[in-house]
């Protein structure tokens, strides 16, 4: 039988996620909504490992933006 919902959070995380437009956001986000206290274990987890999923996609964008800077020009 699936968890209830937590009716604790005061606002879901998916309408917190409306609003977002980047990477940074999402983050930002993810972070607050794993912060709060009342969270079930399976929910900070989640939240946990999608800011590490952004963290890589980050840095896998930077290290390309990186890359192209240096790249001699075509």
């Amino acid at each position: 039988m699936p968890a209830p919902p937590n009716t604790a959070h005061p606002k879901p995380i998916a309408d917190a996620l409306q609003s977002v437009t980047s990477l940074a956001e999402l983050r930002t986000a993810l972070q607050r909504f794993a912060a709060q206290a009342d969270m079930r274990p399976a929910e900070a987890q989640l939240a946990r490992a999608a800011d590490y999923v952004i963290e890589l996609i980050q840095r896998d964008i930077a290290t390309h933006t990186d890359a192209r800077a240096y790249a001699p020009a075509s």
